[in-house]
């Protein structure tokens, strides 16, 4: 039975706005649940610019506990006091969640291995769902919103999720030094839509000079923009989507209209970033990568795809159409030429078992999003891919599936921790299985944050795009040119026509 954490006086951590106490875990000094912002108290707040964290008096104990607010990060540092000239790289991680769920406090995202090898960890909360993602007609902006705005340096449209970042990238830059952080060697990584929320919060002038690279995991967006959905969301707040509005309605009404909005979309994240465009990200070194395999044991795509492989001929057939319907409308080109529709079924029938809706469902959800970064950043700053896989033959057989969340405990090198979900994601005997590539996926993070370049050629559109592919049956790795070829050659365009 583990004991509840208890403050720890000896990890008194002062900065400009108060004294933080933390408590000592196993392997590494936590504060937890820490305040960068005023905790929204009503919905009219939660619907508000964020608000900085304001200056306090005492010691605020810094434990975690269940009621952990959005407007919260936690800190993990090396064992032992605090030196606040010790200077060490920080990586501040953002938790997915397809914009709706999550939090920054789970246990992967604790970061003691991280810790162990000499960098500050901070896990940041945001606002989601509607309080997060929810453009609203005259709601207020921040003050400084477009301020630094020209021609060439402009803001992204206005979301306040994006805003909760800013505000605790400020709050790291004011205050880290003090936990013995380096606030100018802040390294932004990200994981599905905490991926996409970094390289959007990036793009805005506001942020430029608080991150100094970043690592991106698997990002993920809606494949349809909001504007296309603004319909059903009136529907479901009962109104206008205006703040006047929305500041009318009490928390359970504005829970129930999202739970009402969500289950419409359960094929696609029901609200988040549009438009993606990395193209105004700073010219800052970026690692970033997929999984080959993100989304090929969903539900309804597993049971189509094994019916297509298994089944009799009627029941293949029959699949087969649900399968070509399904992919149409995740933007596979099925309106294309009978070579480039051929060209598509042989590119799932080429990694073994053939899963066409899955992969269709990984590649227009997550991996799309992520060659048009590589593409559009790798010409203006060093660019490193990689991709993981899971070996030759049946991975499916095996289990060794490279599927979305798997890279998520190969970062932070904890495939000990929560183990029923990391035998959901990683497959079977995953720590024995895995544990090198977990160590060498680690240290690359750890070393980049130090500032160190991966050990491979940078990607490039004029170089062979080369990319490093690391496989989860064997752990050996390989670089190859263009991993990525098929996706950018089959979804050519990141949003449909019609939607935008």
């Amino acid at each position: 039975m583990s004991l509840a954490p208890e403050p720890n006086p000896e990890l008194d951590v002062s900065t400009h706005l108060g004294t933080y106490r933390g408590w000592s875990g196993p392997r590494a000094s936590h504060w937890s649940a820490i305040e960068y912002a005023e905790p929204p108290r009503t919905v009219k707040e939660k619907f508000s610019p964020t608000r900085p964290a304001e200056p306090f008096t005492g010691v605020r104990e810094c434990l975690p506990h269940a009621d952990i607010g959005r407007h919260t990060l936690s800190v993990t540092a090396p064992a032992g006091p605090v030196d606040p000239q010790a200077g060490l790289p920080v990586i501040v991680f953002v938790h997915g969640g397809r914009f709706q769920s999550g939090h920054a406090n789970g246990p992967w995202y604790r970061g003691d291995a991280f810790a162990e090898s000499g960098c500050i960890v901070i896990s940041v909360n945001y606002r989601y769902r509607f309080e997060g993602f929810l453009p609203l007609e005259g709601e207020p902006l921040p003050f400084d919103f477009g301020a630094n705005s020209s021609k060439a340096n402009s803001e992204p449209p206005y979301y306040r999720a994006v805003e909760d970042l800013i505000t605790a990238l400020r709050w790291i830059r004011d205050s880290i030094s003090a936990f013995g952080g380096d606030p100018h060697n802040v390294t932004a990584m990200g994981q599905s839509a905490g991926g996409s929320l970094i390289t959007y919060t990036l793009g805005s002038p506001r942020a430029r000079d608080l991150v100094q690279r970043c690592v991106i995991l698997s990002q993920g967006l809606p494949r349809v923009p909001w504007t296309a959905r603004t319909r059903m969301a009136r529907r479901a707040l009962r109104g206008p989507l205006s703040f006047e509005h929305v500041s009318t309605l009490s928390d359970e009404q504005v829970a129930h209209g999202f739970s009402r909005y969500a289950r419409r979309y359960f094929d696609d994240c029901a609200i988040g970033l549009f438009p993606h465009s990395p193209e105004n990200m700073p010219p800052i070194p970026m690692l970033i990568g997929t999984l080959r395999d993100e989304f090929v044991r969903m539900g309804v795509a597993e049971r189509l795809d094994t019916a297509y492989r298994e089944g009799n001929p009627v029941t293949r057939a029959l699949a087969d159409r649900a399968i070509r319907l399904f992919s149409r409308s995740l933007g596979v080109p099925s309106a294309a030429s009978k070579q480039e529709k051929k060209a598509w079924r042989e590119y799932c029938d080429s990694i073994e078992p053939p899963r066409p809706l899955g992969r269709a469902i990984g590649d227009a959800a997550i991996r799309k999003f992520d060659v048009a970064t590589m593409e559009a950043h790798a010409p203006q700053a060093p660019t490193w891919v990689y991709e993981f896989h899971g070996g030759v033959g049946d991975v499916r057989a095996r289990g060794t599936d490279a599927q979305h969340c798997a890279d998520i405990p190969l970062a932070f090198n904890c495939l000990d921790v929560a183990p029923v979900s990391i035998a959901r994601f990683c497959g079977p005997n995953a720590q024995q299985r895995l544990q090198p590539l977990a160590d060498r996926f680690h240290h690359l993070i750890v070393d980049f944050a130090h500032g160190s370049e991966p050990d491979w050629p940078t990607f490039h559109p004029d170089t062979g795009r080369l990319t490093k592919q690391f496989d989860m049956s064997t752990c050996a790795e390989d670089l190859v040119e263009d991993a990525h070829g098929p996706v950018r050659r089959f979804f050519l365009e990141t949003y449909s026509r019609k939607h935008v």
